[in-house]
């Protein structure tokens, strides 16, 4: 059975929790890298300067921060409440301030993403991590 959300005032698919266990939010993230899909996340932040709401993006990345230690998760924000308006919109977050989440199960270009680069540098340990777009091989 199908079930309807309204997020940012879009109608959408709400994700069917019959297609998979329940899951961490890392094994989730890890999920969503591997097959290429995108996640709805509710994200809290601590003070002004991150805006609390309702986001989808297309996860590329999570580890270790490199100096506050914190597990965070770089994406790509497709859609969502944003302070920085700035292009292209690649965030980092911290998966603390991630207070509800769930898989959109629909297919994503992110997974091979020619604008991503490896090795993220905010990130001390990298546990999943996007392939390299076969685009960004080709230097000439």
């Amino acid at each position: 059975m199908i079930k309807y959300s309204k997020i940012d005032g879009l109608r959408r698919i709400k994700r069917l929790e019959t297609f998979r266990p329940k899951m961490s939010l890392q094994d989730t993230i890890h999920f969503c890298i591997e097959n290429g899909f995108k996640l709805d996340i509710e994200y809290e932040g601590e003070n002004e300067d991150v805006l609390n709401g309702y986001r989808t993006v297309a996860p590329a990345a999570f580890g270790k921060h490199i100096t506050t230690g914190n597990k965070v998760m770089r994406a790509y924000l497709l859609q969502g409440v944003s302070k920085s308006k700035k292009s292209p919109q690649w965030r980092l977050f911290r998966l603390d301030r991630i207070k509800k989440y769930n898989i959109f199960y629909s297919s994503t270009s992110v997974k091979k993403n020619k604008l991503y680069r490896m090795d993220d540098k905010h990130m001390a340990v990298i546990y999943a991590e996007i392939e390299k777009a076969f685009e960004n091989l080709l230097e000439i």
